[in-house]
């Protein structure tokens, strides 16, 4: 599992969820996780970590993408004043990110993707 060492905001809650193959079965095959922060202020940070090497994201139409830090191509899903999102892979593995929140720009999601711990 992969989580970002920066956040955007202290969170006052973190929680872990995952879904497996058997459902429910913690000793079978982990499709996904996410944690979620929330800051008890209407900020959250959603990680979401693809563990399945055959997921693929819908990539009809042309997207607006970026670049993190180690050159990992970015796609951004989503920029308005209240949602941020962006997704990537790497290494046979894909990620997804979510801010939620008014007062924070792409530049504070970035931030915490580049802060990954893979």
């Amino acid at each position: 599992m992969a989580a970002p060492e920066e956040l955007p905001f202290q969170p006052k809650d973190v929680q872990l969820t995952y879904a497996a193959e058997p459902a429910g079965d913690p000793k079978g095959d982990i499709l996904h996780t996410e944690f979620a922060y929330g800051n008890e202020k209407g900020a959250v940070l959603r990680v979401t970590t693809f563990q399945n090497k055959n997921a693929n994201f819908n990539d009809e139409g042309e997207k607006k993408t970026t670049e993190l830090k180690d050159g990992t191509e970015v796609v951004i899903e989503a920029e308005s004043s209240d949602i941020k999102s962006i997704r990537w892979s790497k290494d046979d593995v894909y990620y997804g990110m979510m801010l939620m929140g008014s007062e924070f720009k792409m530049e504070d999601l970035l931030k915490s993707a580049n802060s990954m711990d893979y």
